[in-house]
């Protein structure tokens, strides 16, 4: 990456963004053109204003000149920091941004031209989705780019593909469901213009939910610590009086432990010994009580 003098105050293009990281920061994004030798080429570029609109450093020049940049999209990554994406010469690309302004992951290529989303996941982490043969896949990734260490060997599945002759499918959006998953819309049919928008909310685990986002609910609960060795506290807050259970489950949707829980709404930690025989790794607690549902991840380091 370079540094550029990019826009500080007066004109911007028209594609600007504005994405506010945090009460203390905000992101603009904007493309612009190659001021010297003109031509279809554009590069991205980045700036960060303090909350007193008082610009932060020089602009992060994200890519160089390049032809066919378009359909820049910029998000918040939950951590103060920057997710974005764009197509570029036919590929869907990929990069974060952190609250630094320093580059943590990308660009990279992560689809074709098929289309791609991404929404921001747990700890700085993101989730891309993208158009295969088999249909629209998910991959999670660390804040660096990695691949998350809970990622099978083929990514997961969210919607296949119809192989009667049905329409191709475009990832067209994707944002965070707040609790380390996210919400995919996407359209069946040619572009520009699709024939049909569906969403799915897809979980934290991978799991997969069809519909509109839950009611609100205040149940919710924190794990400690994390990384686990031979115990895990659970910090509860339970929504209603009726009874609630506690589940740790595998990579895999195995369930390891289930333990139940009988008590009115309130706020109780629950201190549970992991199973004997387990093993280092990334692992989920999935905490239920009625309709409600949360999950969160956790790791085991022995």
């Amino acid at each position: 990456m370079e540094s550029g003098t990019g826009y500080g105050t007066g004109e911007y293009p028209s594609d600007l963004s504005l994405v506010s990281s945090n009460a203390e920061r905000t992101f603009a994004v904007w493309s612009e053109a190659d001021p010297i030798n003109g031509g279809p080429d554009k590069r991205i570029m980045v700036r960060r204003f303090e909350a007193t609109g008082v610009v932060d450093g020089e602009a992060l020049v994200l890519t160089p000149f390049t032809p066919g940049i378009a359909g820049v999209v910029a998000q918040s990554d939950g951590q103060g920091g920057l997710l974005l994406s764009w197509y570029q010469s036919g590929a869907f690309e990929v990069a974060h941004v952190l609250a630094d302004g320093t580059v943590a992951a990308g660009p990279f290529a992560v689809a074709g031209f098929l289309g791609g989303a991404v929404a921001p996941s747990h700890d700085g982490g993101f989730i891309v989705f993208r158009a295969e043969s088999v249909g629209i896949v998910s991959t999670w990734y660390l804040a660096n780019g990695g691949l998350d260490p809970s990622e099978p060997q083929n990514p997961r599945l969210v919607h296949p593909r119809d192989t009667s002759g049905a329409p191709d499918l475009y990832p067209v959006a994707a944002r965070s469901d707040g609790d380390g998953g996210a919400f995919l819309v996407w359209g069946e049919g040619g572009l520009p213009f699709h024939t049909k928008a569906k969403m799915r909310h897809v979980f934290s685990t991978g799991a997969l939910a069809v519909g509109t986002p839950p009611r609100p609910s205040r149940l919710a609960f924190s794990l400690a610590p994390n990384h686990a060795r031979s115990e895990l506290t659970v910090d509860l807050s339970l929504a209603t009086d009726g009874p609630a259970s506690i589940e740790l489950l595998d990579v895999s949707g195995r369930r390891l432990l289930a333990h139940a829980i009988n008590v009115g709404p309130s706020a109780r930690a629950e201190r549970l010994q992991l199973p004997a025989g387990i093993t280092s790794g990334i692992y989920f607690a999935r905490v239920t009580q009625g309709p409600d549902v949360r999950v969160r991840r956790f790791a085991v380091i022995l």
